[in-house]
């Protein structure tokens, strides 16, 4: 195989597992979501945002990877990092009630975007984030594609 098809082999296992990963959630979930009716433009932003944050993450996965040794040495990295990216979003706490400091943090979270644009086709909610969202978060997801790719690319070389 050429470089390009194993890097893309692996973003779309990436993208394949967190995709699976959400809809596994979504139906555990399914009992709190009586009631909730998202329109068909929600099931398209929901689907939007687990497509981006799973590039994204994958792709923040993959670039890790490329500097690391072993898979132990990524795992720990990696699940090391998830939960702070997880805990500084606004994926728990709107980002109205939160301190300045992290806020600011919070802003530059993929994550924060994935989630707003999440609750926006789920529940019709809306964010400050929300006129940012849809470009933020592909870019970043992008960029991050990216410099995996580049990564990958410098070091196998």
């Amino acid at each position: 195989f050429r470089m390009y098809e194993y890097f893309a082999s692996k973003i779309l296992s990436v993208l394949l597992q967190g995709l699976f990963g959400s809809i596994l959630v979504l139906i555990i979930a399914s009992p709190l979501l009586i009631g909730l009716t998202p329109s068909a433009i929600g099931v398209v932003y929901v689907l939007y945002s687990l497509i981006l944050a799973s590039l994204f993450f994958g792709s923040l996965s993959l670039l890790i990877s490329a500097y690391m040794k072993t898979d132990q040495t990524l795992n720990i990295v990696f699940n090391s990092i998830l939960p702070v990216l997880t805990f500084i979003s606004s994926v728990f706490y709107p980002l109205e009630s939160m301190p300045d400091l992290i806020r600011a943090i919070a802003l530059a979270n993929p994550l924060t975007y994935a989630a707003d644009v999440a609750r926006l086709g789920l529940f019709q909610t809306t964010s400050i984030t929300l006129p940012y969202a849809f470009f933020l978060l592909p870019s970043l997801s992008l960029l991050s594609f990216g410099l995996a790719m580049h990564a990958s690319y410098k070091i196998n070389l």
